[in-house]
């Protein structure tokens, strides 16, 4: 809230209680009832207006924990069949119970599930990994995980003793993590229609030197503007928006995928924006011409941010006329 709207709801109140007293007075003499009614419509209808003028809003925030979920790929070629250490285990043996022991506490956590894999010359899912054999022909370990970057599985566990077969490098199977992510997104909760406003968005890029992404803004679905961020790293874009009619928009800030990225699903983000009406509207009506009423027509009048309709009676029974200047 504005101090100017401050201190228009300070001398608003202030007015409106003298008003009140002022018209108490007025009606001595007049049954109790009668008074009562009046007092209690006068101080509806202020409680009313001063409503109008704070234009409140009801906001709820939750928060809600979605578990993750951690892939345990388990090397199955034959080599997995060999005895590990002098246990007399097999290597195959170590991994699974390696892979439960991790499970046990994820499920403990409650902050993550564990999902298993299978892997020898490609990987294939599995739904029981005590029923798991060391049978593979090959270990493609470049395949395997070139096949959880292309998925985009999340956090993963490799079970494997580290034999791979088919022929790779140890170079080869590394990959350069190259990724362009939108991270927070700020814009104001609540805007007036046709006011400026500012929307501004954290741009993250690893793995790329001397590029600066395209970023666009768009207003549901529908392009508004695009920008440029800075090269390398995280950077901060910023943009000025005009706010339409009034309404509920979602935003959305979304880079466009670059050349070998790793993941997509990271591109864009949204937050959405409620547009309130350029002026409050306020209707007073009065009984007949008073010192209250045009005292609170004066202040009301003065305040650019409300359109005032006034209705007056003048002349008894119902003939009212309008008391207000257009602005």
């Amino acid at each position: 809230m504005t101090a100017a709207r401050t201190v228009l709801l300070v001398v608003l109140g202030g007015g409106a209680l003298l008003a009140l007293v002022l018209a108490s007075l007025r009606l001595r003499g007049e049954p109790p009832a009668l008074v009562g009614a009046l007092v209690a419509l006068r101080v509806a209808a202020l409680a009313l207006l001063l409503a109008a003028l704070i234009a409140p809003s009801w906001e709820t925030r939750r928060t809600v924990s979605i578990p993750g979920s951690v892939t345990a790929i388990v090397d199955t070629s034959q080599s997995m069949s060999l005895p590990s250490g002098s246990e007399g285990r097999s290597r195959l043996d170590v991994a699974l119970e390696a892979g439960e022991g991790l499970q046990a506490q994820l499920t403990e956590s409650g902050k993550a599930s564990l999902t298993w894999a299978a892997a020898d010359d490609s990987t294939t899912p599995v739904a029981d990994p005590s029923a798991l054999k060391a049978d593979g022909a090959t270990t493609d370990l470049r395949a395997t995980l070139r096949d959880v970057v292309t998925e985009g599985t999340g956090p993963v566990v490799l079970l494997s003793d580290g034999a791979d077969s088919s022929g790779a490098r140890g170079s080869d199977l590394a990959r350069p993590l190259r990724d362009v992510a939108v991270g927070f997104v700020r814009a104001p909760a609540r805007v007036r229609a046709y006011s400026e406003f500012e929307l501004s968005a954290t741009v993250r890029q690893t793995g790329y030197t001397g590029q600066r992404p395209s970023v666009e803004i768009l207003r549901d679905g529908k392009p508004e503007t695009t920008l440029q961020a800075s090269v390398g790293g995280a950077s901060q874009v910023k943009a000025k928006l005009k706010a339409p009619k009034p309404g509920r928009y979602r935003y959305t800030v979304r880079v466009k995928s670059q050349p070998g990225e790793l993941l997509a699903g990271n591109n864009s983000k949204s937050v959405l924006v409620n547009v309130m009406p350029d002026r409050v509207g306020v209707l007073l009506i009065a009984g007949a011409p008073s010192v209250e009423y045009a005292s609170l027509k004066r202040v009301l009048m003065a305040d650019r941010d409300l359109t005032v309709r006034c209705f007056v009676r003048k002349t008894a029974p119902a003939g009212f006329w309008r008391d207000d200047e257009v602005h």
